[in-house]
């Protein structure tokens, strides 16, 4: 595919006919991002189409901004909120931003910023990273993140594995972690994942661990669930102890 954007000083402008970028909701009710007057301020972690037209009827393959930092961006066709399924995997509100010919996308300047680590870290334990990024593609994504925003802090690559690990599961069970799936079956594609979010995977290892979970009813049908379908847990040492 023909890369989009040129660069003109010091920006990064659109050079096709007509773009959408897809902002999750969360993304501004978390301020991971932004309105400002006529620009948006956003981390660079979303989708983005191009058309063939300038009125959109002719869309092109949907692509995936991969620049975990703070950008500005300008689109001067304004934005609408729309339930969108960007990927095949359920319907999601977002801010679908607007861009022509010209438009200023983000400048060439990339700035460091603590902030930025935070809030990408924000969004993949929320398991609201854009399921377009491949399971191998995450690990990725987080060493870059680190890089650019001058992060220096000195995690293994086990440590982020086990949380990313954690993170995605299983579609179809997702009591269980998708690597798990793909160990049994390595040739299973890399998007075919669902992710939780940290708060919620408790309630998938044990029903005694379920009750550190914020949502009690959940906890409560997750542990319910559990018993009847007789899948196995770990028990933890403390319940042990409780017993007696």
């Amino acid at each position: 595919m023909a890369n989009p954007f040129t660069k003109n000083g010091a920006n990064i402008e659109f050079s096709g006919e007509y773009m959408e970028a897809y902002i999750p909701e969360y993304y501004f009710n978390t301020n991971i991002a932004r309105m400002v007057g006529d620009h948006f301020a956003v981390l660079g972690i979303f989708n983005i189409r191009t058309f063939k037209d300038v009125d959109g009827k002719q869309p092109l393959q949907l692509r995936t901004v991969n620049l975990p930092v703070h950008i500005v961006t300008y689109p001067t066709g304004g934005y609408e909120k729309k339930k969108l399924d960007l990927v095949g995997k359920g319907e999601e509100m977002y801010y679908v931003l607007k861009y022509y010919n010209t438009d200023i996308f983000c400048q060439t300047a990339i700035p460091q910023s603590v902030v930025a680590f935070k809030d990408f870290l924000k969004i993949l334990t929320a398991g609201k990273l854009p399921k377009s990024f491949s399971y191998d593609d995450i690990i990725t994504l987080w060493d870059r993140n680190f890089e650019l925003n001058g992060i220096k802090f000195d995690i293994p690559d086990v440590i982020k594995e086990l949380v990313i690990s954690e993170i995605y599961r299983d579609p179809a069970k997702p009591e269980y972690r998708f690597g798990y799936l793909v160990g049994k079956n390595p040739s299973i594609s890399r998007y075919d994942y669902t992710t939780a979010n940290t708060k919620e995977i408790t309630k998938y290892n044990s029903s005694f661990a379920a009750i550190t979970f914020e949502n009690m009813d959940e906890s409560i049908v997750s542990a319910v669930t559990t018993t009847r379908t007789e899948r196995k847990e770990q028990t933890s040492p403390m319940e042990q102890l409780l017993k007696f």
